[in-house]
């Protein structure tokens, strides 16, 4: 009997002294510092997610889609916003409409305002931005692919984005729109060159043999200096010459007479042909841009 209680309270000892210290485990300091840290995480955890999933329910869906006869089209939320042809300087239509997709996501994602989606000028072309950067460009090639004139397409294009995007249209009339006070929505377009005169034909290049002669102008030919010949344009008249096989582009100024070749269109000196990558070719397939004098 005696050794029977010794043992209870021996059980008894063992089981307090386990509890003393399962309770000290449990409740020091370190171990509570570290569970609440956890809890942090946890929580810090499940709020970036919510904000992340509101962030995406907030931006529209964004995709890109292969049309025929090489062109794509940019749908938003499922509806047809704007469709691009042709390959430029080698890109195909539906890569370049993937460059957009891209920058008009990361310009949304970044909490960028679809109101300040709207056209302007950079580097002297046509483009239209999306807050301080350029969403698209807007070029003489692009013109001759829609067979738009390049201030339609930026209107246009820009008007398409800004209705998917649910926001209000620009107005075309920038003295309209003004003295119903919203100049600042349509500053840029202000400032939009007037419409280029747009030619297409094949290019040749002249250079040595008429190197220091005397234009038709009267100036004496510099093959390396930036100048061209054309039969109709006046002189001094300043024209962005693109090769449509490379992309290049250069200004030159209209110093000469011809070519009188059938199908040319403009004779460039040495030093502008060299600028457009067809010194070996001798001829190419270009789009001129009349800038005026």
């Amino acid at each position: 009997m005696r050794l029977n209680k010794q043992i209870q309270y021996s059980l008894i000892s063992t089981t307090f002294i386990s509890l003393i210290c399962s309770y000290s485990l449990f409740f020091s300091p370190k171990a509570y510092a570290h569970d609440n840290a956890d809890h942090h995480q946890e929580i810090a955890a499940v709020q970036e997610t919510q904000i992340q999933k509101a962030t995406e329910a907030q931006i529209p869906e964004i995709i890109t889609h292969q049309d025929a006869n090489n062109s794509a089209s940019l749908y938003i939320n499922q509806n047809k916003v704007l469709q691009i042809k042709g390959t430029l300087a080698g890109i195909s239509a539906k890569d370049r409409l993937s460059i957009i997709q891209g920058r008009l996501k990361n310009f949304l994602q970044t909490g960028g305002n679809p109101r300040d989606i709207k056209p302007g000028i950079e580097n002297n072309q046509i483009v239209i931005r999306a807050g301080q950067g350029v969403l698209i460009t807007i070029n003489p090639q692009t013109a001759h692919l829609e067979n738009q004139n390049i201030r339609d397409i930026a209107y246009n294009w820009t008007n398409a984005l800004r209705k998917a995007l649910g926001v209000d249209l620009l107005d075309r009339d920038p003295a309209l729109v003004a003295s119903r006070g919203f100049s600042p929505l349509i500053g840029e377009l202000r400032n939009l060159p007037p419409a280029k005169t747009i030619l297409h034909g094949m290019a040749s290049w002249y250079g040595p043999h008429f190197n220091g002669r005397r234009c038709a102008n009267g100036e004496h030919f510099n093959m390396d200096a930036f100048t061209a010949a054309n039969k109709t344009l006046p002189f001094n008249t300043r024209v962005r010459v693109i090769n449509r096989r490379t992309g290049k582009s250069v200004i030159v100024r209209i110093t000469d007479r011809g070519p009188y070749v059938a199908g040319r269109i403009i004779d460039l000196s040495k030093g502008a042909a060299k600028a457009l990558g067809m010194l070996s070719s001798g001829t190419a397939p270009v789009i001129l841009e009349v800038l005026g004098k």
